[in-house]
């Protein structure tokens, strides 16, 4: 049997490993399954990333597991801190508020990141004789 090597694992359903986990690859969760079959998934703010909120259907966890969202047992929450992510499955879902929302929230946190470095003194060392001299 002769494979076509033009296309990619993800479009002949592959799988890949992570830290010894396997996936398997698709190139967006939602063109295997129906909107109609899932739940709704409310995408909530915390205060270092995103948590997807939806009552159990094993459909929406899937689709909710292939944007890239990590399962937390302990606090048994749907998480991710990446803003891509989430912003992704808000666009999934054509939820325009949640998208919105996740944009105006990263701009914040760049422009925080952006002046927390410009008042680091980390990156211009003082200027004092002991600096110098550990230097040498």
């Amino acid at each position: 049997m002769r494979q076509n090597l033009d296309s990619s694992p993800l479009d002949r359903g592959r799988f890949f490993t992570d830290r010894g986990r396997f996936y398997r690859a698709m190139a967006n969760p939602l063109t295997q399954m129906s909107k109609e079959n899932m739940n709704p998934v409310k995408i909530i703010q915390l205060e270092q990333g995103w948590q997807a909120e939806f009552r159990f259907d094993p459909d929406t966890k899937e689709v909710v597991k292939g944007f890239g969202f990590k399962w937390y047992p302990k606090e048994k929450q749907w998480k991710t801190s990446d803003p891509a992510i989430a912003s992704g499955l808000a666009d999934a879902m054509n939820d325009h508020q949640a998208k919105v929302r996740i944009a105006e929230v990263e701009q914040i946190r760049t422009k925080e990141d952006k002046q927390a470095y410009d008042m680091s003194f980390a990156k211009f060392p003082n200027d004092n004789k002991e600096f110098k001299e550990f230097w040498k």
